[in-house]
């Protein structure tokens, strides 16, 4: 059974995909990405409230 992050790189990008299907997921470490996960954080601090974390995905409520 497909998940939806799984759908998602299907129809977004196949090689993300065959990448994510092997484990490997690079952009993990790199400091742009890391940048972004700060600012995040920073930008939207009652976002956290709305986050789910399930098996390693973020599901967001919209309320």
């Amino acid at each position: 059974m497909a998940s939806g992050v799984q759908i998602h790189y299907y129809k977004v990008c196949k090689r993300k995909l065959w990448l994510f299907s092997k484990g490997i997921g690079m952009e993990e470490e790199h400091e742009r990405v890391i940048e972004g996960k700060i600012l995040h954080d920073r930008a939207y601090p009652r976002l956290d409230e709305r986050e789910i974390l399930a098996l390693h995905h973020k599901l967001y409520l919209m309320i």
